[in-house]
């Protein structure tokens, strides 16, 4: 077994313990996880912008797929799809108190939001560095990490915007 292959089967029993571990602690504190009604016609009307928002920038990144003017791979443009539906719906649903359950607490989540983008801005700016910025097919995959720590960093911005904001109004 090579050093690359015991890397991957330890980094698969290291999250594997981590979700078990997650699991279990889940399921000792499980608690209500309920919307009201205003909350589900809002994240309603974010699942559709989250369409669109989708659908545009698909039909845009089939443009680019393969082009001439800015090569895109497949794998890549899938992505990018997939994470601005991601922050049309977080983001909307965020700054109109509908992402989380009324019993929730969103303080809670922003360490964990922060963790996880850095962790993914460190390893794509790691990688980019080591390989350069490629997202054309000869791509190993390893921006992706960035696209996911942008992603994570700007909610977190968004969550830290609307706790401050929710801070302002209360007073």
């Amino acid at each position: 077994m090579t050093e690359y292959s015991l890397g991957y089967v330890a980094g698969f029993l290291a999250t594997f313990i981590v979700v078990i571990i997650i699991t279990a602690w889940a399921r000792k504190n499980k608690q209500k996880c309920e919307y009201d009604e205003r909350q589900q016609l809002i994240r309603g009307k974010a699942y559709k912008y989250a369409f669109f928002g989708t659908f545009i920038s698909a039909f845009c990144f089939m443009a680019l797929i393969g082009s001439e003017i800015y090569p895109v791979s497949a794998v890549h443009a899938l992505f990018l799809t997939m994470m601005v539906g991601l922050v049309i719906y977080v983001v909307y649903s965020v700054w109109h108190d509908a992402y989380f359950t009324v019993n929730s607490n969103p303080s809670r989540y922003l360490i964990l939001i922060a963790v996880i983008g850095i962790m993914n801005l460190f390893s794509g700016i790691v990688e980019v560095r080591a390989n350069g910025f490629d997202i054309t097919e000869n791509s190993n995959g390893g921006s992706i990490n960035l696209y996911l720590g942008v992603v994570f960093s700007i909610l977190f911005v968004v969550l830290l915007l609307k706790k401050f904001v929710k801070k302002e109004d209360a007073e």
